[in-house]
């Protein structure tokens, strides 16, 4: 099984998703998943704006991750945050919450998305989308 990877380290700046996500959307291309792109570039948006917006660092770096490999893309959005976060309840399913919309969309556009933290009190977006590459 050939796997395919993008990893990228973006200012936590919102002018940094717009060419983000064309040099994202050109890595779908390269590996023949034209089909999927338009989905999983509105998620790659989302995710990264949400963790721009998030970052208490200016100087600090939105880190993204992707893997295309056994006929799915896994995406990985962990924010610049370095101060432990209070635990945040991310309830999905409550579409009347303040903010948040654009994880409803991402949501909508795969198969399965987590949000939790790590050690280190960064958030992490973790999300799979099944594929089918383009014949």
């Amino acid at each position: 099984m050939v796997a395919h990877e993008y990893a990228a380290a973006l200012s936590p700046n919102p002018r940094a998703v717009a060419p983000a996500r064309r040099e994202f959307a050109g890595w779908l291309s390269s590996i023949g998943l034209s089909s999927v792109a338009d989905d999983l570039e509105v998620v790659f948006s989302e995710l990264v704006a949400n963790a721009a917006s998030a970052a208490d660092d200016p100087s600090g770096r939105v880190r993204v991750t992707a893997r295309y490999a056994g006929g799915s893309v896994t995406l990985e959005v962990t924010n610049a945050h370095q101060a432990p976060l209070r635990p945040v309840p991310w309830d999905l399913e409550d579409g009347l919450r303040e903010g948040g919309r654009g994880l409803l969309i991402v949501q909508a556009l795969v198969d399965e998305l987590e949000m939790g933290q790590d050690g280190a009190g960064r958030v992490v977006a973790r999300c799979r989308k099944d594929v089918t590459p383009a014949r």
